[in-house]
């Protein structure tokens, strides 16, 4: 499979996460999923993510065996939306996979007889230094 675009503009993409999620669940294949500041690779508000957009491409051409998936966390509103306590509301920030800054790297596989989020990393300011196949590699069988 290759890159899978999750775009939040007329989707619930947290929905589709879950969905995506518990599919590889079921068949155990690893997934890949790198969220990021915007609604779709469009509309990128975070600079970080646009930063990291050209190393993540160039990271799923040379992957294209493995189910990646491009998921945007929605608008820098929606993303930053807290409720009346303070708490942030983004389902990705609130829930599994708990994503507390963009852009983030997750890598969901088999693990202990499970399938659970493997690794969780933020992709740091200058994404060139970070190794994307060194972080995945040990999950999905390189």
């Amino acid at each position: 499979m290759a890159l899978i675009r999750i775009s939040a503009k007329d989707r619930d993409a947290y929905a589709d996460f879950v969905k995506a999620f518990r599919e590889h669940e079921k068949t155990k294949r690893p997934m890949i999923a790198y969220f990021f500041g915007g609604e779709d690779e469009n509309s990128i508000w975070c600079s970080w993510c646009r930063a990291a957009e050209p190393v993540f491409n160039r990271f799923c051409r040379e992957n294209n065996g493995i189910d990646i998936y491009a998921i945007g966390v929605g608008s820098e509103n929606a993303w930053k939306d807290q409720d009346s306590n303070g708490a942030r509301t983004n389902p990705f920030f609130a829930k599994s996979p708990n994503v507390v800054s963009v852009p983030t790297l997750v890598v969901a596989a088999e693990y202990h007889n499970g399938f659970r989020i493997t690794a969780r990393v933020s992709v740091p300011e200058d994404p060139d230094r970070m190794d994307f196949d060194g972080l995945v590699a040990p999950y999905i069988g390189k």
